[in-house]
């Protein structure tokens, strides 16, 4: 049975579609230790992680590094938090494309 142009488009959608889980999946290995998210926020191929950390140059070059992401970049101003060691955060990243296996 062959697909119709509707079946076929919706299917290229999905393959083209960043998949919310294994963006999830992909930044909670990504992470340094020292590093944690409040909030997630996947609109329009782009993740924005707010979070703390003690060493937020390490969360970037962690993310861009992975593999997984690109373009990662701070939105703002990092905040010193009131314990006065870490760090809030917001980042904004490109979770790449899995398709097979594959990134793109």
């Amino acid at each position: 049975m062959t697909a119709t142009m509707p079946e076929e488009a919706a299917l290229q959608m999905k393959n083209d579609a960043v998949s919310a889980l294994g963006a999830l999946d992909d930044l909670a290995a990504a992470l340094p230790m020292h590093a944690y998210a409040t909030e997630i926020v996947l609109a329009e191929g782009l993740l924005r992680v707010t979070g703390r950390t003690t060493d937020l140059p390490d969360v970037l070059t962690a993310l861009e590094s992975s593999g997984r992401f690109a373009g990662s970049r701070l939105i703002g101003t990092a905040q010193l938090s009131a314990d006065g060691i870490s760090s809030d955060f917001v980042v904004e990243t490109r979770p790449l494309i899995r398709t097979g296996g594959a990134l793109r």
